[in-house]
């Protein structure tokens, strides 16, 4: 069971963040150059206040794919969690269609309000 939940998806995954971090910083410099709209350049805008001043000298590429990691360790115990939970899967589920309803009605509402007007 450990291997299943911790040792496979994190392997998985640090193949690709290994492949994507060569892929995106070494391979070409459009999104190190921020030529592209990637997560990297909201990231560079945002670092300095995450990053602590004493640990500048590693460089932001290294702090992007590390924080990527972070989030990714974060969703994933949300899965595993939400996997062994039934109520806490179907709480959470229902929330999300509810929110998705509100928020297209929302839309809708606004889109044909200005559609009526004009």
């Amino acid at each position: 069971m450990w291997q299943h939940f911790f040792v496979y998806p994190y392997l998985i995954y640090f193949c690709w963040l290994v492949f994507y971090g060569f892929a995106q910083f070494v391979v070409t410099d459009t999104v190190t150059n921020m030529q592209a709209d990637s997560c990297y350049t909201s990231f560079r805008k945002h670092i300095d206040k995450v990053v602590p001043q004493s640990l500048s000298f590693i460089p932001k590429q290294i702090w992007f794919l590390f924080f990527h990691f972070v989030y990714f360790t974060v969703c994933h115990f949300i899965a595993i969690l939400l996997w062994h939970s039934y109520l806490l899967n179907m709480a959470v589920a229902s929330f999300l269609m509810q929110w998705s309803v509100y928020k297209g009605a929302c839309y809708y509402m606004d889109y044909f309000a200005k559609r009526y007007e004009s």
